[in-house]
């Protein structure tokens, strides 16, 4: 069996390696990406994308909006380090898969992606 071919966005350098590094070690494939548009603008198929909530061009909340009426059929992780209860409940219902804070717990983004999965 492979590994999960994931897609991590965020406009943060540091965050992208980091969490890329980490979910490598846990047997992930990650294609990193510093922002909505780069993903969109590529041919990525990943089995789950994580995005922050917080970029420049378009936020994650608006790429779970795109993603929704799209053919890539893949849940959609949200990350932010500027959470509050509206932000996630707005995330929720736009379709996100589920909703993190920063900084991100390792165990509580693994686990969330093997549901997502």
């Amino acid at each position: 069996m492979s590994a999960a071919r994931l897609a991590l966005i965020d406009d943060q350098e540091d965050v992208r390696k980091a969490l890329a590094e980490m979910l490598g070690v846990f047997g992930y494939k990650v294609d990193t990406y510093p922002n909505a548009d780069a993903f969109l603008g590529g041919e990525a198929r990943p089995a789950c994308v994580i995005s922050d909530v917080r970029m420049p061009g378009l936020d994650g909340i608006g790429l779970v909006r795109k993603l929704a009426v799209s053919p890539l059929n893949a849940p959609v992780i949200l990350i932010s380090g500027h959470a509050d209860v509206p932000m996630a409940v707005e995330a929720l219902k736009a379709g996100a898969f589920d909703f993190i804070e920063k900084p991100v717990d390792d165990v509580k983004l693994v686990a969330s992606i093997n549901r997502a999965l």
